[in-house]
């Protein structure tokens, strides 16, 4: 990923989703950047990326996934 393009996250458990935070250089994130939500969109810490609606609909339809990608190559 490209400077601010794209965002990661990754299911953490049933309930709670890990984000790269919005706004920042993905080679510059620091453990303590990332942001954690529930499923619903309740940011539990951090500022998630402004994605997370359309990576929670994909945890919420997909028991099995385990992280999404959106990327801007």
């Amino acid at each position: 990923l490209a400077g601010t393009d794209g965002n990661v996250s990754y299911r953490l458990s049933n309930e709670e989703i890990l984000f790269t935070p919005s706004g920042r250089q993905k080679a510059f994130i620091r453990e303590e950047d990332m942001a954690v939500t529930d499923l619903n969109g309740q940011t539990r810490s951090g500022n998630p990326s402004g994605e997370q609606a359309m990576h929670l609909h994909i945890y919420r339809k997909c028991d099995q996934a385990r992280a999404v990608i959106h990327a801007h190559p």
